[in-house]
């Protein structure tokens, strides 16, 4: 009897796995059947599709691109389309516009690197046909500098790029010929440029002849006068580099054609250093000038008259009182007189800035708000820093310094950027509440849909994963809309 029993229990279990397996079976027919007529209907659809004109498919293959495409570089993305028929892959591959964004993704450690990226661009080159060609670099990917054999290979194809971004193994002593270049970017790696200064990789020098040159930037790749290049056709200057000594400064003096000026200067003897013989720059084209750290120190030489957007930025190198630079700021303001300025963006939160002994002065701050009343964008940057940023007292005189309304009286945007471990208090949301009553409650008349006139960016050091002590919600938003402002809000990620 025991025997009987064990053997009608294994054929219930058999049984229960016959009937799991056939409702499975079951599933995976109907999951089949679908796939089926998914495969059907999408088979006619496509049958019309191919036999569209050649130009209505191009438009569709435009429309279909992958973000990533734009962003990181031609080939980058997987494109299902182009793989749907022989005609639309042709399609895609016989339009050279998409093939002409190399970008350099690669780790140069890694084995095989710059065999890889050669063999990659080529290939490219090989689809974008007679196309002026793109060589960028992803956003945050650093390279500290090149292989010599990618070196080689832009070198070789120089005449056929509009745009590079590049990070050299070495300067060159002939003139490289780029007649299609229009944007060039020279990089390197800070750390290792200002421990090498002084040696080999600063006496590098680039002759580039290329006339429709109109952008460049040189970072931490030596003194610009070891570059050649047609500097009075320039429209668009970045620099970052120890400091700017004479034949610097006479080159600077000769880029009268300049839009955008960026000035980034490591040393604190930067200043001194041009003391001696500093050229007057005058930039009568120049409307947007970034300086950080000790580029700052240029501002007492420059006169931009047309000047509309100003930002005063403090990085990794100023470890005094970021305000002792302001009376260089103030003496080119008022010598570009009458101020025309629109923009203004100030950081005075270095990430070394030593504050046991020192206690910014804000009101050299105050008057350079006081000699700009065109302005109606302010920007204030907390960030950076093992201790917390103070800016307040720059938010307080918009509200609490005599004549307060009279300061920045056309002040239509205000950008607070939070960041380090200076986190956005409810205290500071009082001060905005009564800035907005201050100065454009009175613009919400007769029902008037309110504006963005507040933008909050932070990225707090302070929020614990799950726990945000960033004041940037709350019941005081819903009272600047009622005064008509609305706060642009872009949260710390908690």
């Amino acid at each position: 009897m025991h025997d009987f029993t064990s053997i009608n229990l294994s054929i219930a279990s058999i049984d229960k796995e016959i009937a799991i397996i056939m409702e499975r079976a079951a599933d995976l027919r109907r999951v089949r059947t679908k796939l089926v007529e998914d495969r059907r209907t999408k088979r006619s659809l496509l049958s019309p599709l191919r036999r569209l004109p050649t130009e209505i498919l191009e438009l569709i293959v435009r429309a279909s691109l992958p973000d990533k495409w734009l962003t990181h570089g031609s080939g980058r993305a997987v494109f299902p389309l182009a793989q749907t028929c022989h005609r639309l892959r042709a399609i895609t591959l016989a339009m050279s516009d998409l093939w002409c964004n190399i970008s350099f993704f690669w780790r140069l450690h890694s084995e095989g690197a710059p065999a890889k990226f050669t063999s990659y661009a080529d290939c490219l080159l090989a689809r974008a046909r007679e196309r002026p060609i793109d060589l960028t670099i992803p956003e945050g990917f650093h390279i500290q500098f090149w292989d010599t054999l990618i070196d080689q290979w832009v070198v070789s194809h120089l005449a056929r790029f509009r745009c590079i971004e590049w990070c050299p193994s070495s300067g060159f002593k002939i003139a490289l010929d780029a007649p299609l270049l229009e944007s060039l970017r020279i990089m390197g790696n800070e750390d290792f440029y200002d421990s090498h200064f002084g040696g080999r990789f600063s006496a590098r020098r680039f002759s580039f002849d290329a006339p429709k040159l109109r952008r460049f930037a040189l970072r931490w790749c030596g003194p610009i006068f070891r570059v050649a290049i047609c500097w009075s056709r320039l429209q668009d200057l970045e620099i970052a580099t120890i400091s700017l000594d004479e034949p610097d400064m006479r080159i600077l003096e000769s880029c009268a054609s300049l839009k955008t000026l960026g000035l980034n200067l490591s040393s604190k003897y930067a200043s001194q250093k041009m003391e001696t013989a500093a050229p007057q720059l005058r930039f009568d084209n120049l409307r947007s000038l970034t300086v950080v750290d000790y580029g700052h120190a240029v501002c007492k030489y420059i006169r931009a008259p047309g000047l509309v957007s100003l930002a005063l930025k403090t990085g990794d190198h100023v470890k005094a009182r970021p305000d002792i630079h302001a009376s260089h700021v103030l003496d080119m303001l008022r010598g570009s007189s009458p101020p025309v300025l629109e923009i203004l963006v100030i950081n005075a939160c270095g990430r070394h800035i030593d504050r046991t002994n020192t206690i910014p002065d804000y009101a050299s701050y105050f008057f350079i708000l006081a000699c700009n009343p065109a302005l109606t964008r302010l920007e204030l940057v907390y960030s950076h820093g093992d201790q917390a940023c103070d800016l307040e007292p720059v938010l307080q005189g918009l509200i609490l310094q005599p004549n307060a309304t009279a300061l920045l009286p056309n002040l239509d945007h205000l950008v607070l950027t939070l960041g380090g471990f200076t986190a956005f208090t409810n205290h500071d949301a009082v001060l905005l509440s009564q800035i907005v009553q201050s100065r454009w409650e009175a613009a919400c008349v007769g029902g008037v849909r309110p504006i963005a006139r507040l933008t909050l960016h932070s990225s707090v050091y302070q929020c614990e994963r799950g726990v945000c002590r960033c004041a940037t919600k709350g019941e005081w938003q819903k009272q600047l809309e009622a005064w008509g402002t609305v706060v642009d809000r872009t949260p710390c990620g908690n």
